[in-house]
């Protein structure tokens, strides 16, 4: 329970970055990503103050609050302490609060937003529209004209996809601004422990999948003294199972992230994924999963401690998730040396012939992002300190940290320095340097090259990425003849892009009065409530689980669901159309 724990404690720490603050240059912009958070004023505790660095000369303090709606961890931890944050605070004066929130996000949003309590800025993924209804953000684009030329330069042409119909930018987009090659985040994970004991196996199908699994678990029926688990999802909280239940059933299909729609790539139409033929067969694996004892029968009740606690426990030998939704839980396995209970990252499928999606290109789309709120006392400052997050130094700094310290020029490319190429896999040690606590989900540029033609992130440099993986990971990739994880998967050049970015984003923007928006929540509550039947139903009763689903989708429209999707990308598609 050492991550349950530790996650308990850190929920508990509603905290804030601050430091001291300086009106911000001009110059060009960059940035880069991490991982989560969740937010809100409720939980009555803030994380201790951090001590405030000493501003330049004629800069007044400020501290700027952001809700998150996710949960960030080692933001709690570095408490804005780390060296690449004192400086941010030298140069700027600002300190950085964040705020996290407990229990059932959508009620804490729906309270801020009935009381008018905004902190300065508010990052929301799930619940964008929610605050853009309530007129909760600032129009930035006044400002930006006048004091953001380092975002206009670090969007580039997409600066324009960041404004609505009429003009206004309310939020600056937070995914990368351009692709970088890195890991894929979405997979079917399996433990090292698994491959090694196997020899290696080839597995691109989910019946593969579920062999090794099968086979492992007869030999090893308990880890460490618990019961193996072969698989479990985390479904017992709000949006999490969207993650681990209906996300991984696209990808086992080869369908790209675009909600729980599929775009036709050819005609733009627009199908309720769910009620398309094929689909059904994933959550028939699952259902086989489920009833041979290969899926932990707590996968669709527990929460999402409970889920991290069972993987740091290093019992469970196979995940369908994203890397930032277990990563918790996986540190803990690092932190105790246990690498070869860890994840790696491989394209399975429903059949061979299907190709895995992670790869799949698509043109930029603003995401969700950071917005300044009206609650906000000095909005001027607020879109000054974004543009002095999107300097190229400081996306240097924020993404590589201190040069000389952390990393240096050397044989042509920005790398890590010999002494930070070790210390940087200790534990804490991104807590003491900052490391890239002010990338996500600050603006990001992702990958390319900066201004003197070196990397701007990490990730995009084969050898850095290489020397990034622990022994455990090195041997798995060399077993299966690659050097990352992303040449197992079929490359980009393998598909056709999407032209319309990606599609979730059109959905999560619609007023929730629409028409769309209610049969999109009428489909949605169906599919939550019959996958967790069909995936635990006796095997016989699967199809009749599956037709009576189908029914009540037609029931309620989903077939009109289709026609307003279709037309909400079509009265939309300007938006996501490379220049």
């Amino acid at each position: 329970m050492k991550v349950l724990m530790k996650l308990s404690a850190l929920i508990l720490a509603v905290c804030f970055i601050l430091t001291a603050c300086q009106q911000p240059e001009s110059g060009t912009a960059t940035t880069e990503q991490t991982q989560e958070t969740t937010g809100a004023e409720e939980s009555g505790t803030t994380a201790p103050a951090a001590t405030e660095a000493v501003p330049e000369a004629g800069l007044q303090p400020q501290t700027f609050t952001i809700y998150i709606e996710d949960v960030i961890a080692d933001r709690v931890e570095e408490n804005f302490q780390g060296a690449v944050s004192k400086i941010i605070t030298q140069d700027t004066g600002v300190t950085v609060q964040y705020q996290f929130g407990v229990g059932d996000v959508s009620e804490q949003i729906t309270l801020m937003i009935a009381d008018q309590a905004y902190p300065d800025f508010v990052f929301s993924r799930s619940h964008l529209n929610n605050f853009l209804e309530a007129d909760a953000y600032i129009d930035m684009a006044p400002l930006i004209d006048q004091y953001g030329a380092n975002i206009k330069a670090v969007y580039g042409d997409s600066y324009e996809k960041l404004k609505d119909a009429d003009g206004h930018v309310h939020y600056l987009g937070q995914d990368f601004i351009r692709p970088i090659v890195e890991d894929p985040e979405d997979s079917f994970e399996i433990q090292h422990a698994v491959l090694k004991e196997l020899g290696y196996p080839e597995i691109k199908t989910l019946d593969q999948a579920k062999e090794a699994i099968k086979s492992y678990i007869a030999k090893y029926p308990e880890i460490d003294g618990q019961p193996t688990i072969g698989m479990t999802l985390t479904c017992g909280e709000g949006w999490r199972y969207f993650i681990t239940l209906i996300n991984p059933g696209l990808r086992a299909l080869g369908f790209p992230d675009d909600g729980n729609f599929y775009v036709n790539p050819e005609t733009y139409e627009v199908s309720y994924a769910y009620a398309l033929e094929g689909i059904e067969e994933y959550y028939r694996w699952m259902n086989g999963m489920y009833n041979e004892g290969l899926l932990d029968p707590d996968a669709f009740t527990q929460t999402h401690d409970e889920y991290l606690a069972k993987i740091a426990s290093g019992r469970v030998l196979a995940l369908t998730d994203a890397h930032w939704e277990y990563v918790d839980g996986e540190n803990v396995l690092i932190e105790e040396g246990k690498y070869e209970r860890t994840y790696a990252r491989i394209p399975v499928t429903l059949r061979e012939d299907i190709k895995h999606p992670a790869y799949r290109p698509s043109v930029y789309t603003p995401m969700n992002g950071v917005g300044i709120t009206t609650n906000c006392p000095d909005p001027v400052r607020a879109v000054q300190f974004l543009d002095y997050l999107c300097q190229e130094k400081t996306q240097i700094l924020s993404a590589w940290g201190i040069e000389g310290v952390h990393w240096e020029i050397k044989d042509g490319r920005r790398q890590w320095t010999a002494e930070e190429a070790v210390a940087r896999f200790e534990p804490g040690h991104g807590i003491e340097t900052g490391i890239g606590m002010m990338t996500y989900p600050w603006p990001c540029i992702g990958g390319g090259e900066d201004s003197n033609g070196y990397k701007f992130n990490p990730l995009d440099d084969s050898e850095v990425l290489w020397t990034n993986y622990n022994d455990e990971i090195k041997t798995t990739l060399e077993n299966y003849g690659v050097r990352s994880w992303k040449e197992m998967f079929p490359a980009g050049d393998e598909f056709k892009a999407s032209e319309w970015g990606q599609a979730w984003l059109i959905w999560d923007n619609q007023p929730t009065d629409s028409e769309f928006s209610r049969l999109h929540t009428e489909c949605n509550d169906l599919t939550a409530q019959y996958l967790p039947i069909a995936c635990t139903v006796a095997p016989e009763e699967f199809d009749a689980t599956w037709a009576e689903f189908l029914q009540r989708l037609k029931d309620v429209g989903v077939d009109q669901l289709g026609v307003e999707a279709t037309q909400l990308l079509a009265d939309n598609f300007y938006v996501h159309v490379a220049e």
